[in-house]
């Protein structure tokens, strides 16, 4: 069986990554419960920002991460959560897709992560091409108070969010530059010691 928790085989992924073609659904789609034809076109293609998913859960290995609470903000359908199965994944959207992956095992809130109080101390945050796109500009500012309150965060989001995120951590890394100007820089925030 191919284990998307091994760090070494996520490494082997994503060496194959094109950008055209997923390297995660043709392991997981016997694991896929039914989806609407929206939700289910294209899955071959894509299925989610997976190689940034595969450099997150890399990082967190090689960094030696030992939280073991995930809150991913803008999960979509959660097929993400197959690289954290080791970890409580909570998956967090605005919106209810037919069935979220695995939802006998791993848990899936649906909310707007600017108006809900979710409980961040001590937990890993992802938010990957989420907050900072489909927000007002406005809440920037409470977005990134909030999201200051997380251990380690994983973030793909417009400069406006990620320097407002600068003056609330101590250590930032990049994880993924944007040398083709089309989305953003993936970043890694901590404000724990020793980084």
């Amino acid at each position: 069986m191919n284990n998307l928790n091994d760090i070494n085989y996520l490494k082997q992924l994503l060496a194959k990554y094109d950008g055209d073609h997923s390297v995660i659904y043709p392991i997981i789609k016997n694991r896929i419960s039914e989806l609407s034809e929206s939700e289910g076109a294209f899955m071959n293609e894509f299925m989610f920002f997976e190689d940034d998913y595969m450099k997150y859960r890399i990082h967190m290995d090689e960094n030696n991460i030992k939280c073991k609470d995930v809150i991913d903000i803008g999960c979509q359908l959660g097929f993400q959560s197959c690289m954290f199965d080791e970890f409580n994944y909570t998956g967090v959207d605005r919106c209810k897709p037919t069935n979220f992956f695995e939802a006998e095992k791993h848990h899936y809130i649906i909310c707007n992560f600017i108006s809900t109080e979710l409980e961040l101390k001590d937990k890993i945050v992802i938010s990957n091409m989420s907050l900072g796109y489909f927000n007002q500009p406005e809440e920037n500012e409470a977005i990134a108070e909030k999201l200051s309150k997380a251990e380690h965060l994983y973030i793909a989001a417009p400069e406006r969010l990620t320097d407002l995120l600068d003056s609330k951590f101590t250590y930032r890394e990049m994880i993924t530059d944007n040398k083709d100007g089309i989305g953003s820089c993936r970043y890694y925030f901590t404000n724990v010691k020793n980084k």
